[in-house]
């Protein structure tokens, strides 16, 4: 049974500056979790957010015979007792990170059985850079209704990812970091969460050196304990930027380094966004009126896809026409015609969409599909008259803390149901 939110914009009664302190990154920590099990001692993870695509990981790995505690923010993590061969497929199936263990998995006890991952439903994202990488480190692949690899000879390996997956290169990366030789990849993924991944194997013994989109890698023949702090989740950061700017409320963002976030931060620049950066803070000022914007998605430093959902809720409270054009993710839009019920006014040509602003956002009936656009649609019920019953809000939980809370703190009345029972 899914759950569902009734969300009412209300006017809020506090004034003055939101501050919101931003936890640590889910896209960071899941190739961290997978990659613990090359690691033969206790593995200590901090700023861990409590999310349930983290919770499912850690189910993943206690299958396979790790010992995990969980207290507060702090992850511990001991896989020196992996036995089972074979990961589960009611764990795999909800979280497409799953794969991730595949191949360290295959390189710790020689062979591994999974089924196909799952995830949000946002396009295709094919396994197969990932399979074509493992291949060339002599592990077999067979595909059929699971997958199962074996190793018998490993080789280290040059490899071109003929696009720069961020799955396919934390994959490789860390199987890389315990094969024997010097692997080099090139086209990787450079983003953020990758770059803090890589850290975190350097910080357990990898020796790893990168040159912009290439990273030459020696393998090692132990990774070691290691005690890691991950990055604050910067898709969350965004998400919260969005509903300050739309909801006209001075906002101050804690336990962020703004660089991670560039691209989009450029972009609020120059639709006229008052925005100071510090160290480790973001300072969003109340703003007026706002210029429409034109943005591309692309593999970082480009425009980030997780963001453009939100990106199409602000343009529906700016004058004039903006433009969105998805070069990631072919199903990013699923959330277009949710936010049409919803009266914004949004032609999608192929994999471009055009808002013509301000729009009269009306509450509705919408179903989420996948994370960010649910998320959208919330922000959307942040600015709709009456109110907004959004259902699939499951998803929700799968990378947003207290996603409730927070948008009771930018003036919403929040109701939960779940099935025909509904609680607060």
């Amino acid at each position: 049974m899914e759950d569902t939110l009734i969300i009412e914009s209300k006017e809020s009664n506090i004034s003055g500056e939101l501050v919101i302190v931003i936890p640590g990154s889910k896209n960071a920590v899941l190739p961290m979790l997978a990659s613990s099990v090359l690691i033969s001692n206790e593995v200590v993870l901090r700023n861990v957010p409590f999310l349930d695509d983290v919770k499912n990981m850690v189910l993943i790995l206690e299958s396979l015979g790790a010992k995990i505690s969980w207290e507060r923010h702090v992850l511990k993590v001991n896989c020196s007792n992996i036995k089972d061969l074979e990961l589960s497929r009611d764990f795999v199936s909800k979280l497409r990170a799953s794969f991730l263990v595949f191949g360290p998995l295959i390189v710790r006890k020689g062979k591994a059985t999974i089924v196909k991952p799952g995830g949000c439903s946002i396009g295709l994202r094919k396994i197969d850079i990932h399979l074509d990488g493992l291949r060339l480190f002599g592990i077999s692949i067979e595909e059929n209704n699971v997958i199962k690899g074996f190793l018998k000879e490993s080789s280290p390996i040059n490899f071109y990812l003929r696009f720069p997956s961020v799955g396919a290169t934390e994959h490789l990366l860390s199987v890389a970091s315990s094969i024997k030789g010097v692997s080099k990849l090139e086209n990787a993924a450079i983003e953020p969460e990758v770059i803090d991944f890589v850290n975190f194997l350097k910080c357990a013994g990898a020796d790893i050196k990168q040159n912009n989109r290439t990273f030459v890698i020696k393998g090692q023949d132990k990774l070691s304990l290691v005690d890691y702090t991950i990055m604050a989740d910067r898709i969350v950061a965004a998400t919260w930027i969005i509903a300050s700017i739309i909801k006209k409320r001075s906002l101050k963002l804690y336990n962020i380094n703004p660089e991670v976030l560039d691209s989009f931060l450029l972009v609020l620049c120059e639709c006229g966004v008052d925005v100071t950066l510090e160290k480790d803070s973001i300072h969003i000022k109340l703003v007026r009126e706002l210029k429409p914007f034109s943005i591309k998605t692309g593999p970082f430093p480009a425009f980030p896809s997780d963001i453009q959902p939100f990106m199409a809720v602000l343009a529906c409270t700016i004058a004039g026409e903006s433009t969105i054009e998805e070069n990631v993710f072919e199903n990013r839009f699923e959330y277009v015609g949710e936010l049409r019920k919803m009266g914004a006014n949004i032609s999608l040509s192929k994999n471009k969409l055009v808002i013509r602003g301000p729009c009269n956002l009306k509450g509705a009936a919408v179903q989420g599909t996948d994370l960010r656009g649910t998320a959208a649609l919330a922000l959307a019920s942040l600015i709709a008259d009456d109110k907004t019953i959004l259902k699939g809000m499951d998803v929700i939980n799968r990378g947003y803390e207290d996603f409730p809370f927070l948008l009771k703190t930018f003036g919403a009345e929040v109701k939960k149901m779940r099935g025909e029972d509904e609680y607060h």
